[in-house]
């Protein structure tokens, strides 16, 4: 069979019919991926072997909240998108957040008071995947905005950096507090 690149840069088997990786080489990567991962929740920085990002198709959700937890005190914090505030300060016929937010105080012309509020006040320990999107993960995370429990969606990727997606009113209805 061919090899391509794959996970941590190792030579693996694919199908040459489409492409993909054989269902023997994803249990391969699983079956790896989850002994390191076990090795590191032992032995914390001094396992021997190292896991892997997780890939879709191959890992399952367990592995990819296993991954969360281990590697969430190295996420860079995330950098801050104007873009974004703007988009979420600004009415919309559908899934308009601006009035839920502008309730609450937050205000076009101080979008990163609402930035840095999201990041202060998202709890990395509720932090747990979502889904996958385009070879990187989605992760959703409890956030207080002044008193109100809110849903945060972020996306992971690969080098640790944290990218803020969107934020969802109503997280009493999301989470337990």
């Amino acid at each position: 069979m061919p090899l391509k690149r794959g996970g941590g840069n190792h030579m693996q088997l694919y199908d040459s019919r489409n492409g993909e990786y054989t269902d023997r080489e994803k249990q391969n990567m699983r079956s790896y991926d989850n002994s390191a991962m076990s090795s590191y929740e032992w032995y914390g920085q001094n396992a021997l072997r190292k896991f892997h990002f997780p890939v879709q198709g191959v890992h399952e959700k367990e592995y990819c909240n296993r991954f969360i937890r281990a590697v969430v005190d190295d996420i860079d914090e995330p950098a801050y998108d104007h873009n974004k505030m703007n988009y979420l300060l600004t009415f919309r016929e559908k899934n308009d957040k601006s009035k839920f937010l502008k309730c609450l105080g937050y205000s076009e012309y101080r979008p990163h008071e609402l930035f840095y509020d999201i990041c202060i006040y998202t709890k990395r320990d509720s932090i747990c995947f979502s889904r996958f999107s385009c070879g990187e993960m989605l992760v959703e995370a409890k956030t207080i905005l002044k008193g109100h429990l809110v849903k945060t969606i972020w996306r992971l990727e690969k080098n640790l950096k944290i990218c803020f997606v969107t934020l969802i009113p109503g997280g009493d209805k999301l989470w337990k507090k």
